[in-house]
């Protein structure tokens, strides 16, 4: 780590994510961070709003896994991961009572992916504009479900925290293209969703769908990772369906140069349907779910890495047969013509004239 910093170059960089409002109208929240780099010694600086009386307030020690986290989606060192990595580095989380280092009693039960993410990529961002070829896109952000009901095989009810609800997509890096559907950024991949089989043996539901989801990746020369799709029915009883997290409306956001033209596939959102209609849900919300009627929980992939228009074509066409792209999407995101709908052709021509004239 050491080395590592010594070849920053000296000097302050500043990071601002945006944390998205809940639905509960308290609005749209900054959190920035401010890295200062001096010599092989790290020093860096939170800033965030008041704490609030809602669940998302974050204590001390869970904002530090946030800036960590940041830090070594910069660092990128291979492991052991220990303490000695974080020897050099020194963090300021701001006066307390805020968002970011909050004090008794303020609620804070969701701070693990909210604001822990939108923390994280703050300080990605500083880092980004320190050295903008090292860091990883944002990964897609937690944007999940819990549901409860009554279970009449077992005469009890039930509640669970659906983990597969909140399974994202990766961020691209400068050499690689984002992995589908992982754990979101605050679990960083580590989290494993079960099986579907056991879900439905648990609880009185049908899974319709758990799927990979068509142009959520973000943008880029290396496109972000697909999010996933957590389609449920309740058996024969009502159930209640809660949503919590956010990035339904801001994508996950990319990095080197990433730009997403297509945005609506690649942020969260809870699809219900009744009677044959469909809503778009983007709010934390309480529905109740019949028997009959579907909710889909629809996650954000990752961000995309450098320039979507220095993307190789063949790329993009070889996504499209593999379901991660549309022909729309590759059109809007990459300036890549599909001739041919149906053998996939890539308009050569017409291709080169939209990217030289985006």
């Amino acid at each position: 780590m050491d080395s590592l910093i010594a070849k920053v170059p000296d000097g302050t960089y500043s990071g601002t994510a945006v944390l998205e409002d809940a639905g509960h109208g308290f609005g749209d929240f900054d959190i920035t961070a401010t890295v200062t780099i001096k010599g092989e010694s790290c020093h860096i600086e939170i800033e965030s709003p008041p704490q609030i009386p809602y669940f998302i307030n974050s204590y001390e020690g869970n904002s530090y896994s946030g800036v960590y986290l940041g830090l070594m989606m910069f660092a990128q060192l291979p492991p052991p991961y220990n303490e000695g990595l974080y020897r050099n580095v020194t963090v300021d989380m701001g006066p307390r009572g805020t968002l970011c280092n909050a004090k008794p009693p303020a609620p804070h039960a969701n701070c693990t992916t909210t604001p822990m993410e939108t923390l994280t990529d703050a300080v990605r961002l500083a880092f980004e504009q320190a050295a903008p070829d090292k860091v990883s896109a944002s990964w897609g952000h937690a944007n999940g479900c819990n549901i409860a009901g009554w279970d009449t095989r077992h005469d009890e009810e039930y509640v669970t925290m659906v983990l597969a609800s909140i399974i994202s997509g990766a961020g691209a890096t400068a050499s690689q293209d984002g992995w589908h559907v992982r754990g979101p950024e605050c679990c960083f991949g580590a989290l494993t969703s079960g099986d579907i089989e056991m879900l439905e043996h648990s609880y009185p539901i049908i899974i319709h769908r758990y799927s990979m989801m068509t142009d959520s990746g973000g943008a880029g020369k290396f496109r972000g990772g697909s999010g996933a799709c957590w389609e449920v029915e309740p058996l024969d009883q009502p159930m209640t369906l809660v949503t919590f997290g956010e990035g339904r409306r801001i994508p996950a956001m990319g990095a080197g140069g990433a730009k997403s033209t297509m945005i609506d596939p690649k942020v969260g959102r809870l699809e219900v349907t009744r009677n044959g209609q469909t809503e778009i849900i983007t709010d934390n919300v309480i529905e109740t779910i019949n028997p009959g009627e579907r909710a889909a929980n629809k996650n954000p992939g990752g961000g995309g890495f450098g320039n979507p228009f220095e993307r190789d074509p063949r790329k993009v066409v070889e996504d499209i047969r593999n379901g991660l792209v549309s022909i729309e999407g590759a059109k809007l995101d990459y300036g890549v013509i599909i001739a041919d709908a149906e053998a996939l052709t890539v308009d050569e021509a017409a291709t080169a004239k939209a990217r030289s004239a985006a």
